[in-house]
This record gives structure tokens, sequence and C-alpha cells, in this order.
């Protein structure tokens, strides 16, 4: 499961929008597709 899978469905299990900080991963995520996450430092 991909990153942005697992925040959107964090945020939806606890009944909230994802965090600013959230968001800014999955920017991250999308940006930087082949270099290190900010957010897990895994990479891709």
């Amino acid at each position: 499961m991909s990153i942005v899978s697992q925040v959107i469905l964090k945020a939806d299990d606890e009944l909230r929008y994802p965090s600013s900080v959230e968001l800014q991963t999955i920017n991250v995520f999308f940006e930087n597709r082949y270099t290190a996450c900010a957010y897990c430092q895994r990479t891709f």
C-alpha cells in the first residue's frame, strides 16, 4: 500500500481531514517519487 493510501485511510478511519503535515508528505511523495521520502525515510 502506498504512503498516500495509508495517509488517506488513516484520516478516514479517524473521521478527519489529513493534517497539513500529512498533506505535505503526499506532496513530497509526488514531487520526489524516486528519492527519499521526508516523512518515512524510505526510497521509492
